[in-house]
């Protein structure tokens, strides 16, 4: 009896059958992600800005009061700076210091007078890089005592990413010894940069507050203040409130500006006397014809 010897010569077309199911097996055989295992996903991490960005990062704030008096009216003008930290519809919100909206020293203009002041006039206006100037029309104050302001102004004409830039809260870590860079309008010279590091983290009142050395100027109050990450980014930290010379300066944690609590009014003289009555002490604050 003959031996009989099957050969076979497989089909292309069945190799590459057999090759797919193979593939398929193999794929199903890979442990799931985190996120396929129903895990929350970490947050994507904010890029932040390239350093040449940073110009478009604050505004000037420049501000007067005059009240009135029997012979000469008081009266008062400064500056400081503010950032954009919204966009809502045609109107911008912007974070600056308390402090640089006045009403400390409107409040004590007659106080050695033994009388409470008569608001005659109260304007605020805020410059941006491109010279465009915007009155402010609304402000705002913390409910406590925090060196935090909104202040709202309107958007048309601007866009962003070329007059302005919003700020977000970076959620990248940040270290003592991390590089850190403010800008604002020290003295109304607007774009200022000024360089320094973390030196330390403080706790006012349970705020936290970030201690470094780059300088802060008068005019500097309100600005942002950026952290250099890794990537050679930079991500906003902070908005700077007092510098005290010799590499002291301060800035109030960015994450502060959402967790407070604000009472909105008119950037006008009616606002101001009604700010000056409930917050700084002086109730019986008139208003001026």
């Amino acid at each position: 009896m003959k031996q009989i010897i099957l050969s076979f010569r497989p089909n292309k077309g069945v190799i590459v059958i057999v090759s797919l199911v193979a593939i398929v097996v193999l794929f199903c055989m890979i442990p799931p992600k985190p996120e396929d295992q129903g895990q929350v996903p970490l947050p994507k991490r904010t890029p932040g800005f390239k350093l040449e960005q940073l110009a478009l990062a604050s505004q000037t704030l420049y501000g007067k009061w005059v009240e009135k008096d029997v012979l000469v009216d008081d009266h008062e003008e400064w500056s400081g700076t503010t950032s954009v930290i919204d966009k809502h519809g045609d109107r911008l919100v912007l974070v600056s210091n308390s402090h640089c909206l006045g009403f400390r020293s409107l409040a004590n203009a007659d106080s050695g007078k033994g009388t409470a002041p008569d608001v005659k006039d109260y304007q605020l206006v805020v410059v941006f890089p491109n010279g465009v100037k915007k009155p402010v029309s609304k402000i705002a104050e913390t409910a406590r005592q925090l060196d935090l302001a909104l202040l709202e102004v309107d958007a048309a004409g601007l866009g962003e990413g070329v007059d302005y830039i919003v700020l977000r809260v970076g959620v990248d870590p940040y270290r003592i010894g991390d590089d850190v860079v403010a800008v604002g309008s020290p003295r109304g010279l607007s774009g200022t940069h000024t360089f320094g590091k973390i030196s330390a983290f403080r706790n006012d009142n349970e705020v936290k507050m970030i201690q470094h050395h780059a300088d802060i100027n008068p005019g500097n109050s309100g600005g942002p203040l950026f952290a250099k990450t890794k990537a050679d980014r930079y991500v906003w930290i902070g908005v700077n409130t007092l510098g005290g010379g010799n590499g002291l300066g301060f800035a109030i944690d960015g994450c502060e500006v959402s967790k407070a609590a604000y009472e909105w009014v008119s950037a006008d003289k009616q606002g101001a006397a009604q700010l000056i009555r409930t917050k700084y002490g002086q109730p019986n604050t008139t208003i001026a014809p």
